[in-house]
């Protein structure tokens, strides 16, 4: 449960935007309904902003599967360069009235980071260039332009997946494709993603670049982000 809401989160951060196409990653925030095999479980809220030198990505979702509940909110933040700065997730999980909060904060160096985690905290040295899953994965789809077979590639850090190293994410542009959103048919601009091991997820977003709809194959799960009307 907490590995599968800590990865929606990856895709969550994606949200941000351009104009025809983008010039920069404009600041806003995006609101989300969350829906697993055909069934709402759930919002989300991700908002974006630029103050000081550094990029703040804030998301917050809110599920319920059967009887267990979770509310988390992750805040990734890094410079105007795309390096780590910290990342800070707070996860509330709730089954049959026991709560159990999950508390995680990465702080980095250069290359080394200290994750404090359920009051522990331990030291890493991360191997090889690497990013946050932040901005950096749409900056360069933005500096291509969004061109149709455009690929990259990037090592990503996150605590929740590998405490002690990056995993690789791979984002292709798949060119546009006509999706129906809220029973309303736009044409979008269609992304392919992946993270080894991990998940599969389909993008779709406008060519503002705001992300309408997220489709995640995961763990025989289909689950669905579709901005809210």
């Amino acid at each position: 449960m907490k590995k599968k809401i800590f990865t929606l989160a990856i895709t969550a951060c994606m949200l941000a935007g351009c104009r025809e196409h983008a010039e920069k990653i404009p600041s806003g925030k995006w609101n989300y309904k969350l829906i697993m095999n055909s069934t709402e479980i759930g919002t989300a809220a991700v908002s974006n902003s630029f103050s000081g030198g550094k990029y703040k990505i804030t998301t917050e979702m809110k599920m319920n599967i059967g009887p267990v509940s979770n509310a988390m909110t992750q805040t990734v933040t890094e410079t105007a360069s795309f390096e780590p700065v910290s990342i800070e997730i707070n996860n509330k999980i709730t089954n049959n009235g026991n709560i159990q909060n999950i508390d995680t904060k990465a702080v980095f160096n250069s290359g080394t980071v200290e994750v404090t985690s359920a009051g522990v905290t331990a030291t890493a040295q991360i191997e090889g260039g690497f990013h946050l899953d932040g901005n950096y994965i749409l900056a360069e789809m933005i500096r291509h332009g969004f061109k149709p077979g455009k690929e990259i590639s990037a090592r990503i850090y996150d605590p929740s997946l590998e405490p002690e190293e990056a995993v690789e994410i791979k984002a292709v542009v798949l060119g546009e494709k006509d999706i129906e959103i809220n029973g309303k048919k736009e044409r979008l601009i269609h992304v392919g993603q992946s993270i080894e091991g991990f998940k599969n997820i389909d993008i779709y977003m406008d060519k503002n670049g705001i992300v309408k709809k997220a489709v995640i194959i995961m763990l025989n799960n289909r689950i669905e982000m579709i901005i809210s009307e």
